[in-house]
């Protein structure tokens, strides 16, 4: 897996104090790959390396922005949503996000909104 993900990408999952913590940002970081490359539409025939995600604001991990090759591309933004302790699911967008405008979500009688 280490071939997946960029060196920044590695800092950021091993930055995490314990394991479970570092499990699961190793996850978000894999789902925000999957969204990327489904949105885009070349699946893993993408270098899933050439893509680095990052957390703009460093308190809140339900936003993130990606650099291509070392670029920031500012035409894709991506949305992370707690499903419960466990899931995450990463929304890929051509579009700034407007959570207060997204559907909710029921999962198991919970509902879900996609802004949290």
């Amino acid at each position: 897996m280490k071939s997946s993900f960029t060196d920044d990408e590695w800092l950021t999952i091993k930055a995490e104090d314990e394991e479970e913590k570092r499990l699961k940002e190793f996850y978000r970081h894999w789902s925000l790959k999957e969204s990327y490359i489904k949105a885009i539409g070349l699946g893993l025939g993408f270098e899933l390396r050439r893509a680095s995600f990052f957390y703009p604001d460093a308190k809140s991990k339900l936003y993130a922005q990606v650099k291509i090759d070392g670029v920031l591309d500012h035409d894709w933004h991506f949305v992370l949503t707690e499903l419960d302790d466990n899931h995450c699911v990463s929304t890929a967008t051509r579009d700034k996000p407007n959570t207060d405008s997204w559907c909710f979500l029921e999962l198991d009688g919970k509902t879900l909104d996609f802004a949290k």
